[in-house]
């Protein structure tokens, strides 16, 4: 296919807006997409702080966390968003609140899950899935719906005698 613009070159660059509802679609060369001002140049660091600026953009007004800086290596909340890492460990405790929505939405989960194998990952699964019952079980029996205990109970036996 050839640049749209030029009609030279060939299209390397397609680029899709949706205005409305109304779908145009383009497709250019890189020099042609570099001079209407599109990035054609793909950096993982930069796709992070996209991410990371997008979303603190979202966030409240009032929370004000620009100005926040750790007392440890001095880093601001916006140099985080700029650069997409932390400075040190304590960074996190004091951009916490400011940082869930953002983590969330690179992460999909506000905690950090790990990965597993899934050649030897079995025993380790079934060990997360016992400890996730049994937590639901003690919520169950603090809300005193003793019903669902029973039920959570006896799919850790059934978990427990399987693993055997």
């Amino acid at each position: 296919m050839i640049c749209e613009n030029c009609k030279k070159n060939a299209a390397t660059v397609h680029v899709k807006q949706v205005t409305n509802g109304e779908v145009k679609e383009t497709y250019m060369c890189r020099e042609c997409a570099e001079k209407s001002g599109l990035k054609t140049s793909f950096s993982f660091n930069d796709m992070f702080k996209d991410l990371l600026g997008a979303t603190a953009e979202g966030m409240a007004l009032g929370a004000n966390t620009s100005v926040k800086k750790c007392p440890v290596c001095g880093m601001t909340y916006q140099q985080f968003r700029r650069e997409g890492k932390l400075g040190c460990g304590e960074c996190a405790e004091v951009f916490g609140m400011s940082m869930d929505s953002t983590l969330k939405n690179i992460h999909g989960s506000y905690e950090h899950k790990g990965k597993i194998p899934h050649k030897s990952g079995g025993v380790l699964m079934l060990k997360k899935e016992k400890e996730l019952l049994r937590k639901k079980m003690a919520e169950a029996i603090e809300k005193e719906d003793f019903e669902e205990a029973a039920v959570i109970r006896d799919r850790l036996r059934n978990i427990e005698k399987e693993g055997k």
